[in-house]
């Protein structure tokens, strides 16, 4: 009987080295057991990172390296070098010649290789594509959902109430926005596990129908009160005016709750109701006739009082569900949309393929689903384990406890940090490293990895003196509301029992020792006044300024950011500063997320310019960005021979067009574009394996989502990495600059939880959407709203936590200077940290500095700058030139449009492309009536241009005019078949004539062709027509073949046929 490992590995702490030391360990102890180890990482870079690391370990120790891993193997598994170095020899030589089965990969592709296991299980077609990018998906499913309403009453009718009340709401009429909005929880887990059944719109408009008439029964009666309480007023010859403190005392809120507007009562409404003084001031001559109303109106304003209190958690409540409910009940629709859209792509969204795995090993022998992926697995590795979803861990549990069950000692090794769970929003949960697991499987084994390898001395004293008391402050806060939450009956006892010390919880293990110099680093807070320039120094430029001017090089900062806004917005500093003063020795170039898009860069630009001037050749736009980037007038039109040769692009395959355009343009030339070229050119790759790989097809993926696919770039020495907090976890920089640290520790107002009610009429329904705000507290979903504020303030303390942790030598923490005390923000909880004196002195528990205040703001500063050596780094190894050649060979089909030209006989091709189109035009027309409405059709449709169209047209009007032409178009027949299939009895193969008209016993049966050269085969294919008609029983049956290029018509002699 083996046992769970749980890994806690705090940042810095070397868990790449434990990860690869575990594998390596277990295929020393035995070469051939990486059959059976199933490593899990969350990220392909992750995938290849630890792959690399174990095969360069295994032959470092193959080759007999010294250092490595060798002395801890020897110590552990207790066996001599040799034989370690032996062992690692045969372990290599297995695993590089059986590399599928050395098993490292994401989560969601192990889960991706079951669903193809078990296809014909599922009812999953063969061919499905597993789809990435869910807005196109979603939009298009919005799109026939409105569409439908054409034919369904019903659904038309709920869209225009919709409609109406958006409308009455806040004045948007687009419910389109909101049903898109709401539509993308579709792709979310926690949708799919909360909601056990769909729910009807006639199953919501009856609660809410019964909610609303509820409230508007306690609106009615609270305004019968005030009303009642004014009429004693005017009887009294006063008006509300006249009370203390006019209409803002407590008269005030009489007119108010009159007028319709149903609000708390305040301050002043409580004083009246306990004073007599505060009804009137003591020198209004009104006081003893007012004073003699009092006691009536008392009892007015208590029994109004003790309506809303009795009322105010259902009216909100009410008014919380009416914001959503109309879209929410048009979910299951979109749903049935998105499944229609899915079906006929033969897609399937990778946010199905955890649901898809967890409805499939229910009830089943779970063993047996997985061994059928072609792998027995023994040992389990599972990296980043806090960002593991609820989905992802009940379809992992099976696995783990068939493991525990049959190995000794400890085959399941789960590896995460709590601290730096940042992913709860794509659904990752960090209680099932903290507490659930702990539940599934009881006794589990624990490992702290408590020593940070990466921070200089400093940094480390300073985040674990820093966060600590963060932690301690935030938490103690929390626990107070709980306390008073749980008091006034907003939550439960056993909710306050689950969140009081939650976050004191998930940071217990918070403390780090120092491996470096405990005096070197250095760690600056700014508390900074917001200049009043656009191009002025900001804290932002100062920082970066002086790290250069110690020795930095701009590669070796990092700005990190909450949001990509945030982003631009450094960029733009950086770069409008640059501007402004251009003989500066220091260097603002940045590389940020939206630079490493794919789209954003000129020369994938006009490659796709090229190919959509293909396609439509009379896109002005695309023509006006191609000659842009060829430096030319922007409406000039390209030269016949571009025009000629782009054209000629449309009748080669996507990768084959990528080739011609990167060689024809010398595109491979430039340099600096290499990485993007490849990475478009990796992207028709993967297009082309998993869809049609056809040029508009492509080109409208493209504009849907494939332009803003990432590249990865090795990092750039000469420019400043700006990136966002979550994409820099895992990374790590010498200094690191967090200009925007004033983030808010509470949820987004406006952002979606799913929240239930156990009071009527709402306890009918499952999980309904709500959007997060305070009024969420003081309703009936009290608890869905501490608990999220608690998870959420847990989320953002996790994001400061990763972000100061990236830091190697220097950090540099920054945010505007505020008047306001608001400890609901992380910079407040800093700076409450943080002691002083009058000085110049600041600690941070252990950890001592000094402060200063100018007034551009207050510095805290800890430990002391130094002057960064001086590295030499090897220069990017980027290729002179992309290696891209024509296609001189490949394999050769034979097409249907192959029935009009020879092999050897090849037309212009733009005559060979028109040849196709008028075939295509001819199939689907009887007569010359309907020869233009589908010409006209083919243009609209975009498979002619419109000077195509001309061409086609004037072939046509001059083939009709001769007379035998004309006669197969006229309206005499009384039929036509286009394209019909003969079938031959006893043949293997059918016959497909391109034209037959029949009347009577009368047929003529024509066949186009659009080469240069007549061919005998020609005449025998008609011949063989003919006898087919004979045999069908036509006794008048002519032949002819038209060729059409050479304006030539031969008729094929009927005893021919005979």
């Amino acid at each position: 009987m083996g046992n769970i490992k749980i890994l806690k590995a705090s940042a810095g702490s070397g868990k790449t080295y434990q990860l690869a030391y575990a594998y390596i360990r277990n295929v020393i102890r035995d070469p051939g057991r990486y059959r059976h180890i199933l490593a899990v990482t969350f990220t392909n870079k992750a995938t290849e990172e630890m792959k690399q690391r174990i095969i360069s370990e295994i032959n470092r120790l193959a080759c007999g390296a010294p250092d490595g891993y060798l002395p801890e193997l020897v110590r552990d598994l207790e066996l001599p070098p040799d034989t370690i170095r032996r062992r690692a020899r045969e372990a290599r030589t297995r695993i590089l010649h059986d590399y599928s089965h050395f098993t490292i990969v994401t989560i969601d592709k192990f889960f991706q290789r079951i669903i193809r296991s078990f296809i014909k299980e599922l009812g999953i077609d063969i061919n499905f594509n597993l789809e990435l990018q869910t807005d196109p998906l979603l939009d298009t499913a919005a799109d026939r959902l409105i569409e439908a309403i054409a034919t369904d009453d019903k659904l038309r009718k709920w869209i225009v109430r919709f409609a109406e009340e958006q409308i009455d709401r806040n004045g948007k009429w687009d419910v389109r926005s909101e049903i898109v909005a709401l539509g993308r929880e579709l792709f979310r887990e926690q949708y799919k596990t909360l909601q056990s059944e769909p729910v009807t719109p006639e199953k919501l408009t009856a609660v809410v129908g019964e909610a609303i008439a509820r409230s508007r029964a306690v609106k009615d009666e609270m305004r019968r009160t005030a009303s009642e309480a004014l009429a004693v007023i005017a009887d009294a010859g006063l008006r509300p005016e006249d009370f203390a403190y006019g209409r803002q005392g407590c008269t005030g809120y009489l007119t108010r709750i009159n007028n319709g507007e149903i609000v708390p009562y305040g301050k002043r409404v409580q004083d009246a109701l306990g004073s007599d003084d505060k009804w009137v001031s003591a020198k209004s001559p009104h006081r003893a006739k007012i004073l003699s109303l009092v006691p009536q109106l008392r009892g007015l304003f208590g029994r109004l009082c003790e309506t809303f209190d009795r009322n105010f958690r259902f009216l909100n409540t009410t008014r919380l569900l009416q914001t959503n409910y109309r879209s929410f009940a048009l979910l299951n629709n979109l749903n049935e949309k998105i499944a229609e859209v899915c079906a006929e792509q033969h897609l399937i969204p990778i946010s199905e393929t955890n649901s898809i795995i967890n409805k499939l090993i229910a009830g089943n022998d779970t063993p047996f689903i997985y061994e059928k992926t072609g792998n027995t697995f023994s040992h389990f590795m599972i990296d980043e384990f806090q960002d593991t979803s609820s989905q992802q861990w009940q379809n992992f549990v099976p696995l783990l406890e068939n493991a525990v069950a049959q190995q000794d000692e400890f085959p399941v090794l789960l590896v995460g940090d709590v601290k730096q769970s940042i992913y709860r929003w794509r659904g990752g949960d960090w209680q099932i490293l903290g507490r659930k697991v702990r539940e599934a499987f009881g006794q589990i084994a624990e490992q702290t990895l408590d020593t940070n390898y990466r921070s200089s001395g400093t940094i480390v004293a300073f985040n674990n003196n820093l966060i600590e008391r963060c932690v301690r402050s935030a938490n103690e806060s929390l626990n107070r509301l709980l306390d008073a939450s749980a008091g006034e009956g907003t939550i439960s006892a056993s909710l306050r029992r689950e969140l009081t010390d939650m976050l004191a919880e998930a940071y217990s293990d918070l403390k780090q020792k120092q491996h470096r110099a405990p005096q070197a680093g250095y760690v600056r807070i700014t508390a900074y006044d917001p200049p009043e320039e656009e191009t002025a120094r900001t804290p932002v430029i100062e920082t970066v300024e002086e790290l250069q001017r110690r020795g930095y090089a701009p590669g070796d900062i990092a700005v990190l950011v909450r949001t990509n806004a945030q982003g631009v917005a450094v960029a733009r500093q950086l770069l409008d500063y640059k501007a402004s003063r251009p003989d500066t020795p220091y260097c603002y170039d940045v590389v940020t997320q939206e630079a490493l898009q794919i789209g954003n860069s000129d020369t994938v630009g006009f490659i796709i310019a090229v190919l959509q001037i293909a396609s439509s050749p009379d896109d002005r736009i695309r023509i006006a960005f191609y000659n842009r980037y060829l430096g030319r007038n922007l409406d000039e039109p390209p030269t016949p021979d571009e025009s000629a040769w782009i054209g000629r692009l449309r009748l080669l395959s996507l990768e084959e067009a990528f080739s011609e355009i990167v060689l024809f343009y010398r595109l491979a030339e430039k340099k600096d574009e290499i990485a993007y070229i490849q990475a478009l050119e990796e992207q028709i790759h993967a297009f082309g394996t998993s869809r049609i790989a056809d040029i508009p097809l492509f080109l409208q993926w493209w504009d849907e989502s494939g332009r803003t696919q990432s590249i990865h770039l090795p990092r750039n020495r000469d420019a400043i990495n700006i990136i966002t907090i979550h994409k820099s976890k895992g990374l790590q920089y010498k200094a690191v600059c967090i200009p925007y640290c004033n983030w808010s520790l509470q949820p987004k107002t406006g952002s979606l939880l799913w929240a239930r009610s156990p009071e009527a009429p709402f306890d009918t329904l499952e999980h309904v959407p709500l959007e997060w705000n305070k009024a969420l507290a003081e309703s009936y979903f009290s608890e869905a709203y501490f608990r999220e504020t608690v998870l959420a303030q847990i989320d953002n303390i996790n994001l400061f936590y990763v972000a100061a942790t990236r830091a190697e030598e220097e950090l540099h923490i920054q945010f505007p200077r505020s008047a306001q005390e608001n400890t609901a923000r992380i910079h407040q909880l800093i700076l409450g940290s943080i002691e002083t004196d009058g000085e110049g002195n600041a600690k941070i528990g252990t950890l001592q500095g000094h402060f200063s205040e100018t007034e551009q703001g207050l510095t805290y500063d800890f430990g002391t700058p130094a002057v960064s050596s001086a590295e030499e780094h090897a220069a990017t190894g980027y290729p002179a030139s992309y290696p891209v050649e024509k296609n001189h060979s490949k394999l050769k089909f034979r097409l249907s449009s192959q029935r009009y030209f020879e092999q050897d006989d090849p037309p212009a091709p733009s005559l060979r492309d028109h040849g196709i189109l008028m075939h295509r035009l001819f199939e689907q027309v009887a007569d010359r009536t309907e020869i233009m409405p589908r010409l006209q059709q083919m243009r609209r449709n975009g498979l002619l241009s419109d000077n195509e169209a001309q061409q086609v047209q004037a072939l046509l009007d001059k083939a009709l005019d001769d007379p035998l032409i004309a006669s197969w178009f006229d309206s005499r027949w009384s039929a036509v078949r286009n394209e019909n299939t003969i079938l031959v009895p006893n043949a293997p193969t059918v016959r497909r004539p391109d034209r037959v008209l029949t009347r009577g016993t009368e047929a003529v049966v024509i066949d186009y062709k659009f080469g240069r050269k007549k061919r005998t085969a020609h005449t025998r294919q008609i011949e063989a027509y003919m006898r087919l008609l004979r045999d069908m029983g036509y006794r008048s049956v002519t032949g002819y073949l038209w060729y059409v290029e050479l304006q030539e018509i031969e008729r094929v002699a009927a005893n021919a046929v005979g």
